[in-house]
């Protein structure tokens, strides 16, 4: 991974840091949310299907 950058905004023109997130960082956060929905939720669905479209 790299280290953030300074990048002009492209609303403001302001100097903003730009991070790169790995493609594992994502999938391991959806894991650990859907991990946490079903610690809470243990008898419920998830309310979407696999491609995350809203089925209840």
């Amino acid at each position: 991974m790299r280290s953030a950058e300074a990048v002009p905004s492209a609303r403001t023109g302001a100097r903003e840091a730009e991070v790169d997130v790995e493609p594992t960082a994502i999938a391991e956060a959806e894991r650990q949310a859907t991990r946490d929905f079903l610690a809470d939720h243990p008898a419920a669905e998830l309310p979407c299907d696999d491609r995350g479209n809203r089925v209840a």
